[in-house]
């Protein structure tokens, strides 16, 4: 049998296993079977080269690679360049996998000029951008500490590079602020803009679309603001000035990556979704396990490897030797270009939806699943067909708390015996008294042979019934009558939105058939989750949740709002207006807000009042840290105490710290306002130290929350801080490694998008930057690790103490970062 129908899948059975010795085994073999064609065994070189390479065994990978080629170029020798490229670029790219060093660093520019030159001249541009980018990412780090020529090399490669396409002159701009090389940044970035041909440098839009322009134009602006002084002078030249503004003790320090993961072949992508494995989210929601290995949401295909595990220190793959263990995820799995449970259809792992955990007891409860389906109909969809289930899809919810108590049921058997009690209600709406025992008789058998039976179904049962009833009707149609309808299939559920959390509860949208339902899944005890409350909603609901409260919302109509609490009781009902949408209102503990007319309302959900706030008039909601609500006008920005049933402006103080500094805005008189006409006002983060973030166009602000003498609230900034682009997210850490910020120059909708790294201490110090990450969303796991003097005997540069920092790069891979300590707060 092996031999006739699973000889294909056997050596990707055997890897993973970890059983690797045998995988290369059965491919050697596969590749030798006389009935293999010729394409597949190119296929299977290609596969034992990225076996080697996933073991890090580089030398081993090369030999593969370079057998490729010769393969190729003998089948296509009319394609030998392009061949000869893609060869030595799979080659490249193994200096870019496994465990990073400086000696892979230097190596790197004269590996990448071997691939330039054997490529075609017309696909050369985009390669020397990923060769600068990968040189500055990935190995400028562990160049820092060599001699002191090594930063010089690194410049001199870029600047070989920018001879061939210029844009790569953005790249040493930013290399040489890190270095603090003002003169040389300013003369970079402006032959850079020389570069952009097409676009009309006097059209704003147009501006916003070229890397760093935003930024220049910004910090002109503010200048121009700040100074009485000769408008020629105060025109800024780089982006990267507030890089080149830090004092000269502040030497910036590019991250070192420590080691790198990769599972595919590299390809050049700018791709948001470009991760890198088979089966993932956007966000891999990377962390460390119990047992000490790194692993995410993430899955592969070939080799079957449902549960990935990688070494802290090296990033070498581990395997579980509980094969059955389960690694829930931790993020529902859905992408932007398809959802798993419409189109997919199929849960590859277990995805904790509630977990809470306090000193005493956990509770867990993860959704886990399967659908069978058919295809019926070749007229291509996204995914291939148009399917209908030709079984009931498996979709269970399982639940662990205190005491080692478990329990569990059937989504799918809650939604059948939901339908058939309400087709059961409305059959004495529709029958007469005779009929009524003998329709409710049928439903019941059919939904006890595991039909879905619906409303739908009662004026069917009582058609069948009165069929059979028929005079004259012989005895083969009356046995006819008794089979299944044709109208009722097996139940298609399909999820319409991620899980919601309220409270201690979860919140779960599906459809069904054409309906869409509402299940709230209670997860506080045993006795209440077995119990789901299921209710019928419109398909055009939309609904509103929020961390801050224990309600949630739902909109049924434009001009009116519902207010549910965690167990979907109506509380409140709201006049909100006219088609008034979701980013205009918020709820926060017993608060409902909304912005209506540009003049904000607060309603009491308990006592039904609703007051207008005068004091925020034409303003936008931006979001909710620390029960503080955060909103923006043409003017500034405005806080306002999200846990008082009045809302007024909170007065904002500064840290002493801060009374000397520069700031890139003033507070108003009456100490009510961050003044200034801002563009970008986001919320980033909250810790639980209460510490809340927001960024204002370019600056990173820090806050606190105070109760001042007379017990009103008040935003106290802890620390402001300019950066080179717009912040896109913020992670606080300990104090002895400070916190993680991301930014970028690129607009969101660019597709060759970068992301750059900057580690802060609480101070305000610049400790660390990791330049043009691809774009990604991914989550930043940081661990402590107390090292591993083993590791460090087989990798002098892994094993290490310390803090680390674990990440996408946008580019497929999973990178190891070791993050520096602030010496003052350590």
């Amino acid at each position: 049998m092996t031999a006739l129908c699973f000889e294909l899948n056997v050596p990707y059975a055997y890897w993973a296993r970890g059983n690797f010795r045998r995988a290369l085994q059965a491919f050697v073999r596969l590749y030798k079977e006389p009935s293999v064609p010729e394409k597949k065994k190119l296929f299977i070189i290609g596969e034992i080269g990225r076996l080697y390479a996933m073991l890090y065994e580089s030398v081993k990978a090369v030999k593969m690679y370079r057998l490729l080629e010769t393969c190729l170029l003998q089948s296509k020798p009319s394609e030998s360049g392009l061949i000869e490229a893609q060869a030595q670029l799979l080659i490249v790219d193994l200096q870019n996998q496994g465990v990073l060093t400086a000696s892979k660093a230097r190596n790197l520019p004269s590996a990448w000029n071997t691939a330039l030159r054997s490529c075609p001249p017309d696909k050369r541009d985009q390669l020397y951008i990923e060769a600068a980018e990968n040189l500055l990412c990935l190995h400028l780090g562990n160049l820092l500490g060599e001699k002191t020529d090594s930063m010089n090399m690194v410049r001199e490669v870029l600047q070989d590079y920018s001879k061939h396409n210029p844009k790569v002159w953005y790249h040493l701009a930013f290399l040489n602020a890190i270095l603090g090389f003002s003169k040389e940044s300013d003369h970079c970035y402006g032959e850079f803009i020389k570069c952009i041909e097409g676009v009309d440098m006097d059209d704003e839009e147009a501006r916003h679309k070229i890397p760093g322009l935003s930024m220049v134009d910004l910090l002109t602006s503010r200048k121009l603001a700040h100074h009485q002084m000769d408008a020629l002078k105060l025109v800024v030249q780089t982006p990267f000035e507030p890089l080149l503004s830090l004092p000269p003790s502040d030497i910036v320090k590019p991250m070192r990556v420590i080691w790198r993961r990769q599972f595919h072949h590299c390809h050049v992508s700018n791709h948001g979704d470009c991760a890198g494995f088979d089966l993932c989210p956007p966000d891999l929601s990377l962390r460390l396990t119990a047992d000490g290995h790194i692993t995410g949401d993430c899955s592969l295909l070939f080799p079957p490897i449902s549960n990935i595990l990688l070494d802290p220190y090296t990033g070498s793959l581990k395997f579980d030797p509980e094969e059955n263990r389960l690694n829930p995820w931790k993020t529902f799995p859905t992408s932007s270009n398809y959802n798993f449970f419409d189109y997919l259809t199929s849960l590859p792992n277990a995805v904790e939806i509630y977990h809470h955990q306090d000193k005493d007891d956990e509770v867990q409860v993860y959704l886990s699943g399967n659908q069978f389906i058919k295809a019926i109909n070749p007229s291509p969809s996204h995914w291939g067909y148009n399917l209908n289930p030709q079984a009931d899809p498996v979709i269970l919810l399982h639940w662990s708390g205190p005491g080692g108590q478990r329990a569990k049921f059937s989504l799918v058997q809650k939604m059948k015996d939901y339908l058939y009690q309400n087709a059961v209600d409305c059959v004495k709406d529709i029958c007469a008294s005779d009929d009524v025992g003998k329709v409710t008789s049928l439903l019941q058998k059919w939904h006890r042979q595991g039909m879905a039976v619906t409303s739908n179904e009662t004026r069917r049962a009582l058609a069948f019934i009165q069929a059979k009833q028929a005079p004259g009707t012989d005895k083969k149609r009356k046995k006819k009558h008794e089979a299944q309808p044709r109208g009722i299939y097996k139940l298609r559920l399909v999820f319409v939105s991620t899980p919601q959390r309220v409270g201690t509860n979860v919140l779960l949208t599906v459809q069904v058939g054409q309906e869409c339902y509402q299940v709230i899944i209670r997860c506080h005890d045993r006795e209440s989750f077995i119990s789901p409350i299921i209710t019928k909603i419109n398909k055009s609901e939309l609904l509103l949740t929020s961390p801050h409260s224990l309600f949630f919302c739902k909109k049924e109509t434009e001009r009116k709002i519902q207010i549910y609490d965690s167990e979907g009781r109506q509380i409140r009902e709201v006049s909100v207006g006219c088609n008034l949408q979701f980013n205009k209102m918020t709820l926060v503990g017993n608060n409902f807000i909304f912005i209506r007319e540009n003049r904000l309302s607060v309603v009491d959900i308990h006592k039904g009042h609703t007051k207008h706030c005068d004091d925020f008039m034409e303003c936008e909601l931006v979001g909710v840290l620390l029960d503080v609500v955060i909103l923006k006008n043409q003017y500034g920005v405005k806080f306002a105490d999200g846990q008082r049933s009045h809302l007024k402006p909170m007065e904002i103080q500064l840290q002493t710290s801060l009374l000397q500094s520069y700031l890139p805005f003033k507070i108003s008189e009456n100490g009510e306002q961050l003044n200034g006409n801002f563009v970008h006002v986001e919320t980033l983060a909250e810790d639980v130290r209460g510490t809340g973030s927001i960024t204002v166009d370019n600056a990173v602000i820090l806050f606190t929350v105070r109760t001042s003498q007379d017990s009103q609230r008040e935003i106290v900034l802890t620390q402001v801080l300019e950066l080179p682009g717009f912040a896109t997210k913020l992670k606080f850490l300990p104090k002895s490694v400070g916190f993680l910020v991301s930014w970028s120059q690129h607009s969101l909708r660019d597709p060759a998008r970068r992301e750059h790294l900057f580690q802060y201490s609480y101070g305000g110090r610049l400790l660390g930057v990791l330049p043009f990450l691809g774009r990604t969303q991914s989550s930043w796991c940081v661990e402590y690790l107390v090292g591993d003097p083993t590791t460090t005997q087989s990798h002098p540069t892994c094993g290490q103490g310390g803090w680390h920092l674990y990440m996408q790069d946008g580019r497929q891979g999973i990178l190891c970062i070791r993050l520096f300590q602030d010496e003052v707060n350590e």
